[in-house]
C-alpha cells in the first residue's frame, strides 16, 4: 500500500508520523527499526522529517495504522 501526503505530525516517542493527503486524509505511518527514510536518495533518521514535508511511503496494514516498509521525503517548495 502506498501514502502520498504532507506531514502533519512527527512523533518520536511514538515513532509515527502523521501525514495528510490532498483530500484531508490522515494516514498515521508506523516507524520501525527496518524501515528506510530517505531524502534525496540518501539516508535520514526519523528526527530528520518535519512538519510540511512532502512523503511517500510503502506500507504494509497494521491494527494501529500502517506499518511504513520506505518513507522517501522531499521538502514542500518554498
Amino acid at each position: 500500500m502506498q501514502h502520498t501526503g504532507e506531514v502533519v505530525l512527527v512523533d518520536a516517542t511514538k515513532n509515527v508520523i502523521v501525514i495528510k493527503d490532498e483530500a484531508g486524509t490522515e494516514a498515521h505511518l508506523l516507524i520501525s527499526s527496518s524501515t528506510k527514510i530517505t531524502r534525496s536518495d540518501r539516508p535520514i533518521t526519523l528526527a530528520d522529517v518535519k512538519a510540511g514535508d512532502r512523503v511517500t511511503s510503502e506500507c504494509e496494514g497494521a491494527a494501529n495504522g500502517c506499518e511504513a516498509t520506505s518513507i522517501s521525503v522531499t521538502s514542500l517548495a518554498p
